[in-house]
C-alpha cells in the first residue's frame, strides 16, 4: 500500500509541477526564443520532436546536444552543469526558473524534469 501512496503523491507533485510550468517561454540568455511549454502537436513546442524547439538537430533546441542551448559544453546550454548563463522559463512576463543541469544557481530547473509534462 505504501508503494502505491508514494506513487499517487509522486503523480500529484508532477500534476502539480506541469500546471506551473505549462503556458511558460524558454528564452536562452542571448535572448533567443527557445519554445513554449506545451503539449507535442503546438508547432512551437520544446515536446515536437519535428519542430524546430524540439527537434534533435534544431539548432533552437535545448534537445540538440551539437547546439549552442543544448551542448554540454556551451555557456549558453541548459545541459552544461557549470555554466551561469543557462536559458529562463518566463510565465506572465516573469521569470519562474533557470533551466539548467547546474544545481547551485538559485531556482535551477533540471531540463530533465520538464520531460515528465510532455
Amino acid at each position: 500500500m505504501l508503494g502505491l501512496a508514494v506513487f499517487a503523491a509522486a503523480q500529484v507533485n508532477a500534476q502539480t509541477f506541469c500546471g506551473q510550468v505549462t503556458g511558460a517561454v524558454m528564452v536562452a540568455n542571448d535572448g533567443t526564443f527557445l519554445g513554449e511549454v506545451s503539449n507535442e502537436f503546438n508547432a512551437n513546442s520544446i515536446f515536437n520532436e519535428f519542430g524546430p524547439y524540439g527537434s534533435e538537430f534544431s539548432q533552437s533546441s535545448i534537445f540538440n546536444e551539437f547546439s549552442n542551448y543544448g551542448s554540454p559544453f556551451s555557456m549558453l546550454s541548459a545541459f552544461n552543469e557549470f555554466t551561469t548563463t543557462p536559458p529562463l522559463l518566463v510565465k506572465n512576463n516573469q521569470v519562474i526558473a533557470v533551466v539548467s543541469l547546474n544545481d547551485v544557481l538559485t531556482g535551477a530547473l533540471n531540463p530533465y524534469s520538464l520531460l515528465s509534462c510532455k
